[in-house]
């Protein structure tokens, strides 16, 4: 069973008073992602869902955040500048604690030679241009077995 904390909040307009509640899953997403506007959008949803949002704009920040943190699971971008999100997947698959931890590739790229990687790795993936956030927060509850 698993249960979802929150918070009771009381807000008062003239004659009348509104009990509003605040679900939060203390679950924690990363985003790793370089295009500012699209983790904007992700986080904004993932928050509205109830997660704890965390974002990095690169795979060395990425990683670097992955180990202080460990989320419940990272959204990564797979062609980003400094470090690429399947350099960061191999160096997170090489600590203890990144094992296991479950991870959905965000690309735009149709390029032959990444797909192989992620569907040879058995990755979930989400192709950037047709996807729906409600979707994506969907398949992230569903992932981390909420819903």
């Amino acid at each position: 069973m698993f249960t979802v904390p929150s918070t009771v909040l009381y807000a008062y307009f003239p004659f009348s008073l509104l009990k509003i509640t605040i679900v939060t899953m203390e679950k924690k997403i990363l985003i790793v992602e370089d295009s500012k506007l699209l983790r904007a959008v992700v986080k904004e949803a993932l928050m509205d869902a109830g997660f704890i949002v965390y974002e990095a704009d690169n795979g060395l920040l990425g990683l670097e955040t992955a180990k202080r943190i460990q989320p419940d699971l990272i959204m990564l971008d797979v062609v980003m500048p400094i470090m690429d999100g399947m350099i960061m997947y191999k160096e997170l698959r090489k600590d203890d604690w990144g094992k296991n931890i479950p991870v959905i590739m965000l690309t735009g790229t149709e390029e032959t030679r990444i797909m192989s990687w992620i569907n040879g790795e058995g990755l979930e993936f989400f192709k950037k241009e047709n996807w729906m956030m409600d979707e994506v927060v969907t398949h992230v509850k569903k992932r981390l077995g909420i819903e």
